[in-house]
Parts: structure tokens; C-alpha cells; sequence
């Protein structure tokens, strides 16, 4: 007998003593190099319910779940998602976190237009072909919003004239003081945006929904005119981008909490947390 029949019959030996009983899956110990192997693929149903659901609407994300006895709902709102783990178990009985759901919001249209045209120069041409492309969604304010004039709008089409008619003037200012012992003269010059139609107008208040299934939200971005290489450009910059984002990742986390708050009850529950969870394996 040569020394691989002896080390098999080992192997077959100690393979046989093994208990495997334990386990949720049935297994057995080969005495290929006494490795474990799994028979559940040789059962007629899987020994634990895994799989991961997918959607972008947070109202069949909640269908989906209130199908369960409960989960863990973990939001992640810069992210703009939200995980349900139904076997995560507790500290004392652990689960395997195979079984979850996610929901993924997108991003509307109209919200990745003006997120796009943000703190980009634009060509007067393209700066109007953007107001008329996306007319239905802007009013225009002509003079500021947030100050004593607040609420003075202009007809979308008299906005696009005047981005079209607008020119860049250098205006030169010049100072002199005289005093008992001394004297002091002081240069300045300025730009100005002017157009045949009058004034550059100050900005736009962009009304859109920012992701689907949320409420409509007004943005609102500055307008201003500068000087380019050989024509105008328009830059729009939107008011508070911070602030806005923050706001609408609250907006979602409260969307979220209204769903499973009703589903609490003495089968079910539904924690909800604001972060996110990782598995270590």
C-alpha cells in the first residue's frame, strides 16, 4: 500500500468522525483535503431566504417590505438611498444580512439641467437656448428675491431679449482729494452689463421636482455677465447649494420615516436609522 492510500484512508477516517449536525445547512467533510461542502444546492428549497430588491420608488420599497415581518431601514441621505435588512438579527441572535431591499432615487430632469448649468460660463446664444428650453420650469426675477424688491418678475421672453442684447461697458471713474497737506487721487474702473432692452435682469427661480416622488422645490441662481474672449458670457450660480441639499435629504429621510411608521405594531417592526450599515463577514 503506497503513502497516498494510507493518507485517503485517514482522511476518509477522520472525514466520517466529523459532526455537521450544528449547522443550518446540511454539510459533509470530504477527505478531499478534508474540506467542507455544501448539500444545499442538492435541496429542494434553499435552507434561508436570500436576496437583495431593487427599485427607484420608495412607494413599492415600502410594498416590498410591509410583505415581511419587519427589517432594518437605514438611510443614507447624501446618498439618497435607503437599505431594509429583514435578517439582521440582534446582538444576542445574529443574522447573515443575505435578505435586503434598496431604494435609489434619481435624479429628475429639470433637477440635473440646473445642477448642470451651475458656475458654467455660457455663450449668450446658449444661455437664451437654455432659458427657452426649459421656459415652463423659470420665472424671472429682475430684481433680487431675498430683498426689498422681492417679487418684481419679467415675462420669460423679454429675458431671453435682453440676454441676447446684452454688451460689457468699462466705466472709468476718477477721484481727487485735496487736503491742507496732502492730496489723493484714486483710479477706478467697473464693468457693466447693459442691453437694449435694459438692465441684466438678476437671476431665475428654477421650480422642479429635484428627485422623483419628492415635492417640487424652488432653486433659485444668480444671473451675471462677464467679459469672455471674444463675446459675452452668462454664468448662472445657484443660491445656497449646501443648504438646498441638505434640505432635500431631509425631505427624503422624513419621506422614508412616514412609510414605516404606520407598520409598527406588535408583529412588525421597522426601525428606521439615519446612516448605513456594512456586514463583516
Amino acid at each position: 500500500m503506497d503513502r497516498s492510500a494510507i493518507e485517503l484512508i485517514q482522511q476518509t477516517a477522520i472525514a466520517a468522525a466529523q459532526d455537521m449536525s450544528a449547522t443550518s445547512i446540511p454539510t459533509v467533510v470530504l477527505p478531499d483535503n478534508l474540506r467542507i461542502h455544501s448539500l444545499e444546492q442538492y435541496m429542494d428549497h434553499p435552507a434561508r431566504f436570500r436576496g437583495r430588491f431593487s427599485t427607484q420608488s420608495i412607494d413599492a420599497f415600502g410594498v416590498y417590505c410591509q410583505s415581511f415581518d419587519g427589517a432594518h431601514i437605514f438611510v443614507d441621505g447624501n446618498a439618497m438611498d435607503a437599505a431594509a435588512i429583514f435578517d439582521l438579527g440582534n446582538p444576542d441572535i445574529p443574522g447573515h444580512a443575505e435578505h435586503t431591499a434598496v431604494v435609489q432615487l434619481n435624479k429628475t430632469a429639470e433637477f440635473k439641467a440646473i445642477e448642470k448649468i451651475d458656475g458654467a460660463r455660457h455663450s449668450q446664444r446658449n444661455m437664451a437656448e437654455w432659458l427657452e428650453d426649459w421656459r415652463h420650469n423659470i420665472v424671472v426675477h429682475e430684481e433680487s428675491p431675498f430683498g426689498e424688491d422681492a417679487g418684481k418678475t419679467l415675462p420669460i421672453h423679454q429675458a431671453i431679449s435682453r440676454i441676447r442684447s446684452v454688451t460689457i461697458k468699462h466705466v472709468s471713474e476718477q477721484t481727487q482729494e485735496e487736503q491742507e497737506f496732502a492730496s489723493q487721487k484714486t483710479a477706478l474702473e467697473r464693468i457693466e452689463a447693459q442691453s437694449s432692452g435694459g438692465k441684466l435682469f438678476w437671476g431665475i427661480e428654477f421650480v422642479c421636482e429635484p428627485y422623483s416622488e419628492m415635492g417640487e422645490r424652488s432653486i433659485f441662481a444668480r444671473l451675471t455677465a462677464c467679459p469672455g474672449r471674444s463675446e459675452v458670457e452668462m454664468i448662472l450660480r445657484i443660491s445656497r447649494p449646501e443648504a438646498i441639499q441638505t434640505e432635500i435629504a431631509t425631505e427624503f429621510a422624513d419621506m422614508i420615516k412616514r412609510i414605516f411608521e404606520p407598520m409598527n405594531n406588535e408583529i412588525m417592526t421597522f426601525p428606521v436609522h439615519m446612516g448605513t450599515f456594512t456586514t463583516r463577514k
